[in-house]
């Protein structure tokens, strides 16, 4: 049964004093400053030029880079960086967008998604083979396709198992230790944080 104009005009303004009051949060990664001599190596996918006004009155203007190409942009600027994302928000990135990130564990690795048996997996590549039984302890489990042993993340608790395989989580030991991660413990690669999330107001409808 269709609305009358009294019932939606209230619905509509019910609508607009909730999103009024909710406060919506995106992260949002910025290349700023010079950007003309580095222009061709930005990512082509996502052209996006904008504007942000911080509280403390400082004005950002540049091009938005999705999460899911830092880290081929770092490379391309010869950086060595370490995405600073949460589990969740690190394996729903890989799987909605296909491209593969770097994962800083108890070794470097390559979180890439794979179409095994019709269905999207999440597969580590990159492991040293003596490290498997830890990699299973962790929640990981192996297939071998074509006589080739892969390593995989169980998609439905991708978040839990990435942040068991962290450094923080591994023993100390041949099988994980923390110090194998960088070959000397240290912590040469520089970080990249992620931007101060910005809060808007939502906009109804």
């Amino acid at each position: 049964m269709p609305a009358s104009a009294e019932v939606f005009a209230e619905a509509w303004r019910a609508e607009a004093r909730e999103a009024g009051t909710t406060l919506r949060r995106e992260t949002l990664h910025l290349a700023t400053g010079l950007l003309l001599p580095v222009w061709d190596k930005l990512p082509d996918d996502h052209v996006q030029v904008i504007r942000i006004a911080a509280d403390d009155g400082r004005s950002l203007l540049g091009r938005e880079i999705p999460v899911s190409s830092l880290a081929e942009l770092a490379g391309k600027l010869g950086l060595d960086i370490l995405l600073d994302m949460p589990p969740d928000e690190f394996a729903a990135t890989v799987l909605r967008t296909g491209k593969p990130l770097p994962f800083s564990g108890v070794e470097a690795l390559i979180v890439k998604r794979s179409l095994v048996n019709g269905s999207q997996r999440l597969e580590l590549a990159g492991f040293t083979p003596v490290r498997l039984p830890w990699y299973k302890a962790q929640g990981c489990f192996t297939d071998i396709i074509r006589y080739q042993t892969r390593l995989f993340l169980p998609v439905d608790r991708a978040a839990e198992v990435l942040a068991r395989l962290t450094p923080q989580s591994a023993p100390h030991g041949p099988e994980g230790s923390a110090a194998d991660a960088n070959g000397d413990g240290g912590t040469d690669g520089t970080r990249l944080h992620r931007s101060e999330p910005r809060a808007q107001a939502a906009n109804p409808g």
